[in-house]
C-alpha cells in the first residue's frame, strides 16, 4: 500500500487534511506530480503526438479548482481511461511525490517557469499538459536527477506554502533517490 504523507501511517488511505473538503466547499489549487521513469520511453499521448521521454524525473505541474483530493486521487490511480495527457505518462512511470498549494490559485504556469529556470531542466514535448496555456511550453518539465528537483522544490516553497502530501513507500522511495546519488 502506498504511504499517503511522512506523518501518516501506511494504513491511512486519505490524503492529508489540508486537501480534505472544508465546510466551505472542496480544496483547491496547484498541485505537482514527481514521476519517475527508470528507462526511456516513446509514448503517444493522445492528440498531442508521439515523443521520447529519457529516463530520469518529471515535474508535472496542474491545478484544481473544483477538487484538489479527487484530481490528486485519479492521477495516483493506475487503473483509468486516459483523459489528461500526463495519464499517458503515470501509466508508464512512478509517481513518488506529490506536492500541493491549497490557496486557490493556479499556480502551474508560475511553477513551470522556476522548473525551467533550472539551467538541467528541458520541455520533453511542447504543449504537454499546457493546451489551454498561451505562455508556457508545457506544464510537465524534465529533470535529470533528484538534487534537481529538490532544488525546484525549494524555489517552489518560496513563492507560495507547498505540502508534500504525498510520497512512495519508504524503500521504494530510498531505492529510487539512490540510484540519482
Amino acid at each position: 500500500m502506498r504511504q499517503i504523507a511522512e506523518n501518516i501511517s501506511p494504513n491511512e488511505t486519505e490524503l492529508v487534511p489540508e486537501l480534505t473538503d472544508a465546510p466551505t466547499g472542496p480544496a483547491k489549487g496547484s498541485y505537482v506530480l514527481v514521476l519517475h521513469v527508470l528507462e526511456q520511453r516513446q509514448l503517444r499521448v493522445g492528440k498531442l503526438g508521439t515523443f521520447r521521454f529519457p529516463a530520469g524525473c518529471y515535474l508535472y505541474f496542474g491545478s484544481s479548482l473544483n477538487s484538489l483530493n479527487g484530481r490528486i486521487g485519479r492521477h495516483l490511480r493506475k487503473e483509468k481511461k486516459p483523459h489528461w495527457h500526463i495519464d499517458h505518462l503515470v501509466a508508464k512511470g512512478e509517481v513518488v511525490e506529490v506536492w500541493a498549494a491549497v490557496d486557490g490559485a493556479r499556480r502551474e504556469c508560475e511553477w513551470a517557469g522556476l522548473a525551467l529556470d533550472n539551467p538541467l531542466a528541458t520541455v520533453p514535448a511542447k504543449g504537454f499538459g499546457s493546451s489551454d496555456c498561451r505562455t508556457c511550453p508545457a506544464h510537465l518539465v524534465y529533470l535529470p536527477n533528484w538534487p534537481a528537483v529538490q532544488g525546484v522544490k525549494r524555489l517552489m516553497r518560496r513563492s507560495s506554502e507547498l505540502h508534500k502530501i504525498w510520497r512512495e513507500p519508504a524503500e521504494s522511495a530510498l531505492d529510487w533517490v539512490s540510484s540519482f546519488c
